[in-house]
């Protein structure tokens, strides 16, 4: 071949020589696409991301990645990466000592990054997307596990063991929890409602529940034999989703009810990750490989893609700015690929029940009470007596006879004494109203009648 070459006229070898050096520019594309699963590359290729984060802060795209132990940082969508791990503690070769790291949900400029320092670790915390980086004090614990509640970036729990710690004021001070159960701490999360409510998978296959802030702890779910790893809280401070070795399970009450799902495909879901505003759209990795989908909760799954370039997934993230973008580290750095999740459903308002308005009533205008007229008293108006009866004059006769003596005039009977003094004057006016009686006139007495001769 190489005789072959040589041979070549000067024109071809030209020819042959600027084919050669325009190959890997025409290969880029097909390098930096692969069309056949949709994913594009975004950065980082020649490092192997175990964990990332795409979140929002102010409509502002910010896309964090772990990669050989350092922490990078990208917010044009892949097309320039920073590192943003300076001043943290390094080893005698350079490296930074990360241990675990996390950025706020919902609020992308706030991250939390533990960086070992002996047998402590030291917390640092960043509010503007790791450009600079606070300190704060040492923990006696090298945690592995650190959770951020959405609603609020001063809360911050990290766990390691049996040991759980935890801080309301972003890091500045610290208080340990008591443990839950006997297992070691497997995974903790945060959910998104108002009681900032801790999740905590033990080694025990357990799930516990804290509404309090790790004061007290409540058992959500044992799962015997199914070695449960991933809780995903769902935005909507409701629905959570649980993962474990054979078992898939959903909760719709916060974690204290649960409902057992089919494996997809009958395969282990090794990644995991929720929409933002739609709580039943769910993104899965399975151990073959295989990109998956369920719009439903996990009922029913189908298949997106595979892995892009054939690489395997280590971690999934849904772009808290744009929910079409779905994001993977990789063992060759990060991918990204559309996707087409459902709108949410505006929830209702309520129809304001109309109130009765009652139909004024007519206020009759009060008629004038008539003025009582003064009743005259009733004057006492006497019986009259009757008029008694004049006897009758005698016919005189002519015999002589005695005059009969002259009869008395007839009195009125007296009145009846009175038992009051009232009665006494009552009476005594009305005797002086009454008239006297007209006496009867007296008959003429005859003359003698002379003795016969």
């Amino acid at each position: 071949m190489r005789q072959r070459l040589l041979s070549a006229s000067p024109g071809s070898q030209i020819l042959i020589g600027a084919l050669l050096f325009l190959l890997p520019l025409l290969a880029w594309p097909w390098a930096a696409r692969d069309r056949a699963t949709g994913w594009q590359a975004s950065g980082l290729r020649e490092h192997r991301v175990v964990h990332l984060q795409a979140e929002g802060s102010e409509g502002l795209s910010l896309i964090y990645a772990e990669a050989g132990s350092g922490l990078w940082r990208t917010v044009d969508g892949g097309v320039s990466w920073i590192r943003i791990d300076g001043g943290w503690p390094r080893d005698g070769m350079g490296r930074s000592r990360l241990a675990v790291w996390r950025a706020a949900p919902a609020q992308g400029r706030v991250l939390y990054v533990l960086a070992s320092w002996g047998e402590s670790a030291a917390i640092y915390r960043s509010l503007d997307g790791g450009s600079t980086w606070q300190r704060g004090v040492l923990l006696p614990i090298v945690a592995e596990h650190l959770a951020i509640s959405p609603l609020n970036p001063d809360h911050v729990y990290i766990a390691e063991g049996r040991r759980y710690w935890a801080s309301v004021d972003g890091g500045v001070t610290w208080h340990e929890l008591s443990p839950p159960g006997d297992g070691e701490v497997v995974g903790i999360a945060v959910g998104w409602d108002a009681y900032h409510t801790l999740y905590a998978v033990t080694a025990e296959s357990a799930l516990w529940l804290s509404e309090n802030g790790g004061l007290s702890w409540t058992q959500g779910i044992r799962a015997p034999g199914r070695a449960l790893r991933i809780v995903a809280p769902a935005a909507d401070g409701r629905t959570v989703y649980l993962v474990g070795k054979g078992g898939f399970y959903r909760s719709e009450d916060k974690g204290h009810h649960w409902r057992s799902l089919p494996l997809p495909f009958g395969r282990e879901i090794t990644v995991l990750a929720v929409d933002r505003l739609v709580p039943q759209v769910v993104y899965a990795v399975i151990d073959d490989g295989r990109l998956i989908q369920s719009m439903d909760g996990g009922e029913r799954w189908e298949m997106l893609a595979r892995g892009p370039g054939g690489t395997r997934i280590l971690a999934l993230s849904v772009s808290g700015v744009d929910r079409t973008r779905l994001y993977a580290g990789t063992e060759t750095g990060v991918w990204e690929r559309p996707v087409s999740p459902p709108q949410p459903t505006p929830t209702p308002s309520p129809t304001p029940t109309p109130t009765y308005t009652p139909t004024p009533t007519v206020t009759p205008t009060p008629t004038p009470t008539p003025t009582p007229t003064l009743t005259p008293t009733p004057t006492y108006t006497p019986t009259p007596l009757p008029t008694p009866t004049p006897l009758p004059t005698p016919t005189p006769t002519a015999a002589v006879s005695e005059a009969p003596a002259a009869q008395e005039p007839i009195q009125p009977p007296p009145p009846p004494e009175s038992s009051s003094k009232d009665e006494d004057d009552e009476g005594r006016a009305e005797r002086q109203r009454r008239p006297n009686p007209t006496p009867a006139p007296a008959s003429p007495t005859p003359l003698p009648t002379p003795k016969p001769r």
